[in-house]
């Protein structure tokens, strides 16, 4: 998960900049890129914690 970290906030400083340009195509398009960060750390989490209660 550290290697995305510099991608994810990327993608928080170009939702920072669309909003701020009051670009609101851009705001959607960039919000869902967050989103799609947000699920990917979520499930990541849910397949450390079972592997860790099925090794552990």
């Amino acid at each position: 998960m550290e290697t995305l970290r510099h991608l994810t906030i990327e993608e928080i400083y170009e939702l920072g900049d669309a909003i701020l340009d009051k670009d609101l195509e851009e705001v959607k398009k960039e919000l869902g890129d967050v989103l799609l960060h947000i699920v990917f750390y979520d499930r990541q989490y849910l397949i450390n914690c079972v592997s860790f209660k099925i090794s552990g």
